[in-house]
């Protein structure tokens, strides 16, 4: 062995000492509270944006951070956040706006190439699995029991959503609202089909399955949305390895649906009376995309305050007429104009590119995080940043998957990027 190779293989840090840490951040990213009684407890959200700042300053401490990354995203979030604070027209300051934005500047710094998941980690997976599905099993069935802890708990942004969310069966889980759980549990859809990719554990298709099935529950358009997205990704891996199976799968599923969703929805019967169920969150104009930016949507003040002050962005100000969260592009553009909007896009796709083994794995992070951010801004929430890094660790501690899976996506031999060894640069 080379000399030069000697000191590449010490430069890996040894990962049992991060594996506290990453626990620390799948725990607390899926389970830390936002209430406690029912009533949301604001200074628990900003003990976690707390809590996920030293978690990023002890990796960088001991891993480093990226530079290219930091001067170019990192530093130029913050500076054009309070640089455009100066010259607002708007005059109701909030330093909060930078409690949640400077942790976003630190996660596009880090650099997690070089850690993977131990045992401990995988095991800890697998029951954060087991958890959230039996969550999300009892909001569909409503025992009332669970979903009591769940809004004692887990209530977020007004006291009434979490509530209203339970009282239709959607598997909101941890996250309060179906917006920002359609994203998550597409995002463990995606971790355990991966899983299942790789190292062809049943058990992890079932996980996958739930998920998708989870969304569906959530009778939104993000909910939709991602369980489309899931469905065309199983559809790809499946169709060619037995296009006969799928076949049979799809027909089953088109005339089972309806029953299973009247044992769950009474009123429910048939195709027609599903489609009733589901069309307003596509057409209503108070719900789902509409909702957003429609005529009577929640941006519309958002959206007038753009074209009227392209230039003129709030930074670290706002007004009582911005309605503020709804929309990542929306938000970025009013706080950052356009020099923000570009940080932060494409400073999440160089640090996903940058720390991904995969490419795969990168695209289809990407693409979910932006579709998210059209109904919610949730770069900013703390749930993604804890749960972000842990996902970027996880899939790159995943075995290179055989490469008949990776045919199927249309990814070959070692173009794949999906050569997931601990340490790859």
């Amino acid at each position: 062995m080379t000399v030069q190779a000697e000191l590449s293989i010490k430069a890996i840090p040894s990962t049992e000492k991060y594996q506290t840490v990453v626990m620390l951040l799948m725990v607390l990213g899926m389970y830390l509270p936002t209430s406690m009684g029912g009533a949301i407890t604001w200074s628990l959200m900003a003990i976690a944006y707390l809590l996920v700042v030293c978690f990023y300053s002890y990796l960088f401490w001991t891993l480093g951070l990226d530079e290219d990354q930091f001067l170019l995203f990192s530093v130029p979030i913050v500076f054009v956040l309070i640089s455009a604070t100066f010259f607002s027209t708007l005059y109701v300051f909030g330093i909060g706006v930078l409690w949640v934005y400077v942790p976003v500047a630190l996660l596009y710094s880090l650099r997690l190439r070089s850690l993977t998941f131990g045992r401990a980690l995988r095991a800890l997976f697998v029951a954060c699995n087991l958890v959230n599905i039996g969550l999300g099993a009892c909001a569909v069935f409503h025992v009332e029991r669970v979903n009591g802890l769940v809004m004692s708990y887990y209530s977020n942004f007004f006291p009434d959503l979490v509530p209203g969310m339970l009282e239709f069966g959607k598997p909101v889980l941890t996250f309060a609202t179906h917006s920002l759980a359609g994203f998550f549990i597409f995002l463990f859809f995606w971790l355990n089909f991966r899983t299942y990719l790789s190292t062809r554990r049943f058990a992890f298709l079932i996980f996958a399955v739930c998920y998708f099935t989870f969304d569906l529950c959530l009778l939104s358009v993000t909910g939709f949305g991602f369980a489309l997205f899931a469905f065309a990704i199983m559809s790809v891996h499946f169709w060619r390895r037995n296009p006969r199976t799928v076949a049979t799968a799809l027909l089953a599923f088109f005339f089972l649906v309806p029953r299973i969703v009247h044992r769950l929805y009474s009123p429910i019967e048939n195709w027609q009376d599903l489609v009733e169920i589901v069309s307003p969150a596509f057409t209503s104009p108070g719900e789902g995309f509409l909702g957003r930016y429609g005529s009577q949507g929640n941006n519309v003040s958002n959206l007038k305050y753009i074209a009227e002050h392209p230039f003129s962005p709030t930074g670290l100000t706002t007004a009582g007429n911005l309605f503020i969260g709804d929309s990542g592009p929306v938000e970025y553009l009013i706080r950052g104009s356009v020099l923000l909007l570009f940080l932060m896009y494409v400073g999440l796709f160089q640090f996903l590119r940058r720390n991904l083994a995969g490419k795969l794995d990168m695209y289809v992070l990407f693409l979910a995080i932006l579709v998210m951010e059209l109904g919610f801004t949730s770069l900013t929430y703390f749930r993604l940043m804890y749960l972000l890094p842990v996902a970027v660790i996880y899939l790159n501690s995943l075995p290179k998957p055989e490469a008949a899976a990776l045919n199927r996506f249309g990814w070959r031999g070692a173009d794949s990027g999906l050569d997931c060894h601990a340490g790859r640069a």
